[in-house]
């Protein structure tokens, strides 16, 4: 899920305008958030209920089987005191418990492949404006440079045509 960061951030970010691109990360960021949260809450209730299942096969107490849930490191001390049979059953529980989390991810992991092969549409990455935002910075990093007395000695590189001068330019022969 983690490698997934980056490339639907890019997505999300393509099928918006530059205007709407900071609510669009930050809704997606939230969204992230709720659903780490939720899926949380969900893998911890699997884990709990099936190693609950095995403790209560066991025959632990209440008392027994609150301290496992609280602390998964006790099967394995002397403070439930455990045979070595009821500790093989209880870490096979977490074990299922674990197992379930991953059937758990590996479908979800199907929807949302699903989902997205069939219900997002297809958005280029490239923008219209793309090559007037580049020339503009262009011209304005030859002015920074040209205020610092650092101008670049290429011509080529000197020459970056000004849109507003054009405009300027224009104005004056009307």
């Amino acid at each position: 899920v983690a490698g997934t960061k980056h490339t639907n951030l890019l997505v999300v970010q393509a099928a918006v305008s530059r205007q709407q691109m900071a609510v669009v990360t930050a809704v997606r960021n939230y969204l992230r958030l709720f659903g780490s949260c939720i899926a949380l809450g969900i893998c911890s209730s699997l884990i709990n209920n099936t190693l609950r299942q095995a403790a209560q096969n066991v025959g632990l107490s209440s008392q027994q089987i609150a301290l496992l849930l609280n602390d998964p490191t006790s099967v394995r001390g002397d403070s439930i005191g455990l045979s070595e049979s009821a500790m093989r059953t209880i870490i096979a529980g977490y074990a299922q418990g674990f197992g379930g989390v991953f059937y758990l991810t590996v479908a979800s992991t199907g929807v949302a492949w699903l989902a997205s092969v069939f219900l997002i549409g297809q958005h280029e990455l490239t923008r219209a404006d793309d090559k007037e935002l580049k020339q503009a910075a262009k011209e304005a990093r030859r002015r920074k440079k040209m205020e610092k007395g650092q101008v670049d000695q290429d011509p080529e590189k000197a020459e970056v045509d000004d849109p507003a001068d054009e405009e300027t330019e224009g104005r004056e022969k009307i």
